[in-house]
């Protein structure tokens, strides 16, 4: 399988001596020790598969080759990296969790298998959840 990895608006730290990205033989990027900032970068792979071994068969020895496509060109090398700049937002790590989830019993919460739903999916529950959205009674 052709892999391609994509970075855009990424935030990246990795020790002053060692890589911030490294693929393979192909590119790899200096570290500052700092966090840096990756606009955007795409990295293509143009490996080979290893030949199969009597232990692992699933590697044909086939080539491997992904394309990146950048503003409508076709391309099988890297493209970037672009570096943006300024610092990390401070709130860079709470952003992506999630804020208070609610609970089964909060005030304002629906149990839609009160009004039929299927909780195991294995049937339809529009009509439940419809039900429920367009007029059911109380919340509990």
């Amino acid at each position: 399988m052709a892999t391609a990895s994509i970075l855009n608006n990424t935030w990246l730290q990795a020790p002053s001596a060692g890589k911030l990205i490294v693929n393979g033989t192909s590119t790899s990027l200096p570290a500052t020790g700092q966090q840096q900032l990756i606009s955007e970068y795409t990295h293509t792979d143009q490996s080979t598969n290893p030949a199969p071994t009597s232990t692992n068969n699933q590697n044909p020895g086939y080539a491997l080759t992904a394309y990146a496509v950048i503003d409508d060109v076709e391309q099988k090398t890297d493209y970037g990296p672009l570096y943006g700049s300024g610092t990390p937002p401070t709130n860079l790590v709470s952003r992506h969790v999630p804020g208070t989830m609610p609970w089964a019993f909060d005030q304002n919460v629906a149990g839609l298998t009160d009004y039929g739903a299927d909780p195991t999916g294995a049937t339809d529950s529009t009509a439940a959840i419809s039900q429920r959205h367009h007029g059911g009674s109380q919340w509990r």
